[in-house]
């Protein structure tokens, strides 16, 4: 491989992993590469590198375009034909169709949905052939029990009940044959008849062969319910791939892979797996205020606190109910639809606050975040079926674990990035949190900082700063209101401290003040010698 394709000695490692794999094959290879390593390229370069057919699977066809034009992957391509498949794909005719899965068929590189894959397994291969391809790789693994569980989990919901006119019973195998009995004289009036049909053979099945990881009963809105507790193990018949690779940012709870592991199924892994964190990528700082989340003023509070914030702000919610409440309260927030994705709010944003529900992974989006605040820890909810709780404390925990690690990447894209995490729930301060922060960012935070209080005169600092300075930056001059930031002076300064001493600044010099590399002691302005420039005329160093 050749060294200078990697920008750091921790992507060079990942990409050797990936490469001794593809060379020795055997079990399943997993490899966590956090925020900021590249994990993209570091896969890439090895796969192609083979010369050999390769089917990458990421979950949706948007991530897999994004992959696509990324400049991981022109930095890294060579000749290779490459192909995107998704099963919901439109074509004009039948030919077009034939056309394309024969090009995927033959593609050295053939990136597809994690539904198509898991659609695959079970058709024995007749999809994609992901069996007789070289290499298998998924990306965003982590995303894949959640997806078989979109493909295996299904139910009757209680509208379908109700048009049909019958009252669901304790006796659930009569209640779905009533069901079935039923559809035939409501067809037309059915949304997905097929996927009702589909549902009622599931949830017979489940009844006719219980098995511990499987669960039917009644929810909390009266739909009839089959959950899978383990829904990635359908994909045991890939599992005996001598080259199979689950890559992702968040593979690892609490230091391990036994919670991925268990989710697919797996009982060895490749010696090569590894947990590999980038030593340097961006800069975090960290509030925490420990509020209760039941309090009625909560969001009344988070609104408050978001309000006083400059830059781009990301608030990251649990709920699409919570996300339009709090938007309501903070003055134009951009709120994320339920039928949009982050990076479609994001690009229709007139102001700088976008909250959005479930932004915790999914495509980067167009803006580069300065906050991102998250105001409830992230658990899943609970599985309540026939009044009984069938989920598992352990999985709602690790599930928080991944959102959180997901959430607080989003302000660290790129190796310049400058973000402050804000959590606002004070279940934020239990350990699963705190030793899920990044290794280079948790060691500061538990030694000085612990519970950090946000200074709550923001506003009035900032209005002071404008008048002392007369709406100019102190370095360049600039006089765009929207480009300007009323930076503390201290010690420590950013978010850590109540300085009242302050001095306004572009938001990009700011930027550089709280990463360390721009200093002002006693009127003094310098830069370290990496970022030597020149501000109106005058060097600086």
């Amino acid at each position: 491989m050749n060294s200078p394709l990697y920008r750091s000695k921790e992507q060079k490692q990942f990409a050797s992993c990936v490469q001794a794999h593809l060379a020795s094959g055997g079990e399943p290879l997993l490899l966590e590469g956090a925020a900021g390593l590249g994990k993209t390229r570091a896969y890439l370069a090895p796969l192609l590198a083979t010369g050999q057919p390769v089917a990458i699977c990421v979950p949706t066809r948007a991530l897999a375009a994004q992959l696509l034009a990324s400049g991981d992957m022109a930095a890294v391509r060579a000749t290779q034909t490459l192909e995107i498949f998704t099963p919901r794909r439109q074509f004009e005719t039948l030919a077009d169709y034939k056309t394309h899965k024969t090009a995927c068929r033959a593609a050295d590189i053939l990136i597809c949905t994690h539904q198509a894959a898991l659609i695959d397994v079970l058709a024995h291969g007749a999809l994609l052939g992901l069996n007789e391809r070289h290499a298998v790789v998924f990306d965003e693994a982590d995303q894949l029990p959640d997806a078989a569980a979109l493909r295996f989990d299904c139910a009757i919901d209680a509208p379908v009940f109700k048009l049909l006119g019958i009252q669901p019973g304790p006796q659930h195998r009569k209640t779905v044959e009533a069901v079935q009995k039923a559809l035939p004289r409501h067809l037309d009036a059915l949304d997905e008849p097929a996927a009702i049909q589909a549902a009622c053979r599931g949830i017979i099945d489940a009844l006719d062969e219980p098995v511990w990881f499987q669960s039917v009963g009644l929810d909390d809105e009266g739909a009839l319910r089959l959950v899978h507790r383990l829904p990635a193990r359908a994909l045991k018949r890939l599992l005996t791939h001598r080259r199979l690779v689950f890559v992702s940012a968040t593979l690892t709870v609490s230091g391990t892979f036994d919670d991925f592991r268990r989710a697919v199924g797996l009982k060895d892994i490749s010696p090569w797996s590894a947990a590999i964190e980038p030593a340097r990528h961006g800069q975090l700082d960290i509030v925490s205020e420990a509020w209760d989340k039941e309090a009625p003023e909560h969001l009344a509070k988070v609104a408050e606190h978001v309000a006083a914030l400059q830059g781009a702000v990301l608030v990251i919610v649990t709920s699409h109910e919570d996300a339009a409440l709090l938007g309501g309260l903070i003055p134009g927030a951009t709120v994320r639809a339920p039928d949009e994705t982050t990076g479609q709010a994001a690009a229709r944003m007139s102001g700088p606050v976008l909250v959005a529900a479930g932004a915790w992974a999914g495509l980067d989006t167009p803006i580069r975040w300065r906050h991102v605040v998250m105001p409830k820890a992230p658990y899943g909810a609970p599985t309540i079926l026939d009044t009984h709780e069938v989920s598992r404390y352990v999985d709602s925990r690790n599930t928080a674990v991944r959102r959180f690690r997901q959430g607080l990447a989003r302000g660290l894209r790129t190796p310049e990035a400058v973000c402050t995490l804000h959590l606002l729930d004070q279940r934020f301060e239990r350990a699963e949190f705190v030793n899920a922060l990044p290794v280079r960012f948790a060691q500061a935070y538990r030694a000085r900082y612990g519970v950090v209080e946000l200074r709550t005169r923001q506003a009035e600092f900032r209005k002071r700063i404008f008048e002392k300075f007369a709406g100019r930056c102190a370095i360049s001059g600039c006089d765009e209101p929207s480009a300007l930031e009323a930076a503390h002076l201290g010690d420590k300064g950013g978010w850590r401290t109540n300085h009242t001493d302050g001095i306004l600044l572009r938001s990009d010099l700011h930027a550089l003040m709280d990463a360390g590399k721009l200093q002002i002691i006693d009127g003094v302005v310098s830069l370290s010698s990496e970022h030597y420039r020149e501000f109106n005329g005058v060097r600086v160093w």
